[in-house]
């Protein structure tokens, strides 16, 4: 929660920005391409477009330029981090890609790097100073935006254009699903993969007859590949392809996975890589079966 609560903070520093001019956009996701983009904070106005990158890490912080990642040393402790301001340019060139996709005239995207944590001390070696254009502490963000207005000074997005950018950056956004294997640090490369036995638990079960016999316990289920879905819901992510559906139940038959997501899920219509939304709510009597 160390970087929720890092965006939290920027809330007195952001208050210094005129409402009438910016518009202040948090935890904004957006498919761009066959990806997500993740944007912390957008701070939209007519003129230029900030994409933040919000770091709420305390310590002794080394930004290294050279191998591009970031060194903190805290309570005696070293640790490398990857590069935010590698990250944060990548997400400025998702964030033009997708207004260019949508139509969108072309503005400055600025990505900045904001420390959250006071209790911090941002470093780089000699002859790369020009990192405080990139990470700034908190507290110098409204004068940052400052800096921006004098620099760039002309129009890009009419107040027509703010208002379909602010709508459909609404509609499009969409949350992340809660993950519990993140909650617990657990990669969701170490699952074991395979329809299991609603019976005995045991994995994975075999598919015969239009039906899974289960070889620990000799038990049949017409069901279990939906058992093994909701898993999926609750630990991975709500969403998913056929292919990674055909991954986790360990089946090779794409017609027949279609078939049962068909029965769950809510696909989005793409007729590349075609993902399905699975409710939840319509699996307790399918679990029955």
């Amino acid at each position: 929660m160390a970087g929720y609560k890092g965006e939290r903070s920027l809330e007195y520093e952001l208050s210094f920005l005129d409402p009438k001019r910016y518009d202040l956009f948090h935890d904004v996701r957006l498919a761009v391409g066959d990806y997500f983009a993740q944007f912390d904070l957008l701070i939209v106005c007519s003129c230029f477009i900030v994409v933040v990158e919000v770091k709420n890490i305390a310590g002794q912080l080394y930004f290294d330029r050279d191998f591009h990642q970031l060194i903190r040393t805290f309570e005696d402790e070293v640790e490398t981090f990857p590069d935010p301001i590698l990250q944060n340019e990548r997400q400025a060139t998702q964030l033009q890609r997708w207004l260019s996709s949508n139509r969108f005239p072309a503005t400055p995207i600025l990505p900045l790097v904001v420390i959250s944590s006071p209790h911090s001390q941002i470093q780089t070696k000699k002859g790369h100073e020009s990192l405080s254009h990139y990470v700034i502490h908190k507290s110098f963000l409204p004068q940052m935006i400052q800096r921006y207005e004098r620099i760039y000074q002309q129009t890009s997005y009419t107040n027509k254009n703010l208002r379909q950018l602010t709508t459909l950056l609404l509609q499009r956004h969409e949350a992340a699903a809660y993950s519990l294997l993140s909650d617990w640090g657990i990669a969701p490369a170490a699952l074991q993969r395979g329809t299991h036995c609603p019976s005995c638990d045991h994995l994975p079960l075999i598919r015969t007859r239009g039906k899974w016999l289960c070889a620990s316990c000799g038990e049949f289920s017409q069901s279990a590949h939906f058992h093994t879905l909701r898993d999926y819901v609750c630990l991975i992510d709500g969403r998913l392809t056929n292919e990674e559906a055909q991954h986790f139940l360990q089946i090779t038959s794409k017609h027949l996975v279609r078939s049962w997501l068909k029965r769950i899920a809510v696909s989005d219509g793409k007729k590349r890589r075609q993902s399905y939304e699975i409710s939840l709510d319509s699996l307790p009597t399918l679990l029955h079966i």
